[in-house]
């Protein structure tokens, strides 16, 4: 598989440890976002919710699109961001993500329903729309059994 960049406001939870990592087998998750880097109890949480035996890693974005400049491993990496700026910013930079997922986002001031998990501003259709004129796959789905959301009437 390789490397799997998704989106998820809530980032590590159960469908992410429990579907994803499993189906997926990833060996090694990195979650990239600048607030958790400086949230120890957060952090904590995360750890402790991970499965056995998957390597887990927080770092700022910047610190991860270095990290995922710099290696090249041959493992199932899952990268989780908690907003598609950030997914947009990583995906830009590093030319060895050619898929994102997007799989939650909560409604905020703006956003529009793209899906009952997803919502998303124009700002964000946007950074999607880069990224498909970029060559990224982008699929859009909340749990790893569900269907794919089409997001191509929102893109306009």
């Amino acid at each position: 598989m390789g490397i799997l960049l998704r989106v998820d406001d809530k980032l590590c939870h159960g469908q992410v440890t429990y579907l994803w990592i499993k189906k997926m087998k990833i060996d090694r998750l990195m979650i990239a976002d600048d607030r958790l880097v400086a949230d120890n109890f957060s952090q904590v949480i995360l750890k402790l919710s991970k499965p056995a035996g998957v390597e887990q890693e927080i770092l700022t974005v910047r610190a991860a699109i270095k990290r995922l400049a710099e290696e090249h491993r041959d493992e199932n990496l899952l990268v989780l961001v908690g907003s598609i700026e950030n997914a947009w910013q990583i995906a830009a930079a590093c030319p060895g993500i050619r898929r994102v997922s997007i799989g939650a986002v909560r409604q905020h001031r703006g956003s529009r329903a793209c899906s009952p998990h997803i919502y998303l501003d124009d700002e964000e259709l946007e950074w999607c729309k880069n990224m498909i004129q970029s060559g990224i796959q982008l699929e859009c789905r909340y749990g790893y059994d569900d269907p794919l959301i089409d997001l191509s009437p929102f893109l306009g």
